[in-house]
């Protein structure tokens, strides 16, 4: 099986900057990834993109975009670059995200599924962004899952992944405000198909909240997740003293993060 692991990245600051670095670092180190890894760049200095490069990941360069707005245009940005890759087995990992075991079981489990795989975030729910028209689908898709859809890691087979991201470009230039923050979070769980998708995944992509930390490792209801969610974008702080930082990978793997952080 061909695997490709993509994400996007619009550096803010230093700080920021660190995320990416955590993503890779773990990616290669932790899960021990040996398949393709690309970066979609949406305004990264060259320093940063040399060494990406250098790291082993290929770098790709997207249109310019408002930053409030790439969540929602990364969707449609990527999708002729993603059409190159024939027969693989996609899958997209936010950048706010680590890896602390094999993605292995993640693939083959997305290579299983007919539609595309994601993860249910359980007992929470997703304000509604769309257009009058969808809202009753969106609200029985959450009813039906317990939760909603998370917008953060999807993954699938080539075809049934691009075919996705080109419904929700559809949707975009259609009924759905894409200039909306938030709104491909609303949008996935109207687009969710019972009959073809798969969202039990939440142990391979798996936010904080939802987590425990024993001896070092990261669990959920006993079971060690796959790759941690940290929903740390304008909330990470050096003094160590929120939430958030107790669950990052440079201070649960300071060795590594030290050897290996640029």
């Amino acid at each position: 099986m061909k695997q490709l692991i993509y994400t996007t990245f619009a550096p803010r600051n230093s700080e920021y900057e660190e995320l990416i670095w955590e993503w890779l670092i773990s990616l290669r180190y932790l899960a021990k990834y040996e398949g393709e890894i690309v970066v979609f760049n949406y305004g990264m200095p060259q320093r940063l993109i040399t060494q990406l490069q250098e790291f082993g990941a290929k770098v790709i360069d997207l249109p310019k975009r408002d930053p409030y707005n790439i969540s929602n245009y990364r969707n449609i940005d990527v999708i002729p670059h993603l059409e190159k890759y024939n027969r693989y087995t996609i899958a997209h990992y936010d950048a706010d995200i680590w890896f602390q075991q094999s993605l292995d079981p993640m693939f083959k489990k997305a290579n299983e599924t007919n539609g595309v795989f994601f993860a249910t975030e359980y007992g929470r729910s997703c304000r509604y962004r769309g257009p009058v028209e969808d809202e009753k689908r969106n609200e029985q898709t959450q009813r039906l899952l317990e939760g909603h859809v998370f917008g953060g890691w999807q993954a699938g087979k080539q075809i049934p992944y691009i075919n996705k991201l080109k419904y929700m470009k559809m949707c975009f230039e259609t009924t759905w405000d894409i200039t909306e923050w938030g709104t491909d979070q609303s949008m996935l769980n109207s687009i969710y198909n019972f009959d073809t998708d798969n969202a039990t995944g939440l142990d391979y992509a798996c936010t904080y909240y939802f987590c425990e930390i024993k001896d070092g490792i990261v669990y959920r209801q006993d079971n060690p997740v796959t790759a941690i969610h940290l929903t740390g974008f304008g909330k990470m702080g050096n003094d160590g003293q929120n939430e958030i930082e107790r669950f990052r990978f440079k201070n649960l793997h300071q060795e590594l993060w030290k050897c290996h952080h640029p």
